[in-house]
């Protein structure tokens, strides 16, 4: 016998509706992000751990040292890129966790389905 056998849950279209809704709230907040080709991701800049590390350290110096940057960066947007990079990785993080719990919920059910 299945030891979660006292599950009894629904999902309705208005909750269907209402995720579906917030889902689009959050694309709407993020109108800056476009879909990349295959050939694009293929050929534009990847920052990992160690790159974004440079990066903020770059960002560091030239904000401590800004009559060492050279004229044609604007340190101003660079701080507003860098804090916008950091938010999208936060959100990514979230996001991807609540992807996950949704599909290990999706094979907890189909699990407890065949158990019971």
């Amino acid at each position: 016998m299945c030891p979660y056998n006292n599950l009894s849950s629904s999902l309705g279209t208005g909750d269907y509706n209402q995720i579906i809704n917030r889902i689009n709230a959050i694309k709407a907040a993020l109108p800056f992000l476009i879909n990349l080709t295959p050939d694009e991701r293929r050929r534009g800049l990847r920052q990992g751990d160690k790159s974004m590390a440079f990066v903020s350290k770059a960002l560091e110096y030239a904000s401590a040292h800004p009559n060492l940057v050279p004229p044609y960066l604007n340190v101003g947007e660079f701080q507003k890129d860098g804090l916008t990079e950091q938010t999208i990785k936060k959100t990514e993080k979230s996001m991807d966790e609540t992807e996950s719990f949704v599909k290990r919920g999706e094979a907890f059910a189909k699990i407890t389905e065949s158990l019971g």
